[in-house]
């Protein structure tokens, strides 16, 4: 352990914070939910709406290797955000799915690059909490 954060898979943690983990897993578990709801609503066939759903579960894994593995290094899984539905709706139903893909590309890219630069928000908020969410 350092500074109280299991750093192995096989290393024996509390039941507390075995519970937390648990819990945070539990909760961050509808990665299927946000791809219906998007092929609901721009109505996609049956086969555009399973490879929507094989891309978020393809892509929120690889997400949680390279934040689990290399960045956060904590046991955290990643997943879809309910936030752009609308906005992701509304530019499938005028521009097709590849204008969406495109655009959460671009977007996806423009977040990676200001993240680092602008990390002045994690520094103000990581004293808030403790060091099992705030990895050094």
């Amino acid at each position: 352990m350092k500074n109280g954060i299991p750093l192995n898979i096989d290393e024996k943690i509390s039941i507390p914070k075995s519970l937390s983990l648990g819990a945070q897993h539990v909760l961050a578990m509808d990665l299927y939910i946000v791809p219906i709801i998007l092929a609901g609503l721009l109505s996609l066939s049956v086969t555009d709406t399973a490879a929507l759903i094989q891309m978020t579960f393809i892509v929120a894994g690889l997400c949680t290797i390279i934040q689990s593995g290399f960045l956060l290094k904590l046991p955290v899984m990643q997943g879809p955000s309910y936030i752009p539905i609308g906005a992701i709706a509304a530019i499938g139903k005028t521009l097709g799915m590849g204008a969406v893909y495109g655009a959460m590309i671009s977007v996806a890219i423009m977040v990676a690059l200001l993240g680092k630069p602008l990390n002045l928000f994690s520094r103000l908020v990581k004293p808030l909490f403790p060091p099992l969410l705030a990895a050094p």
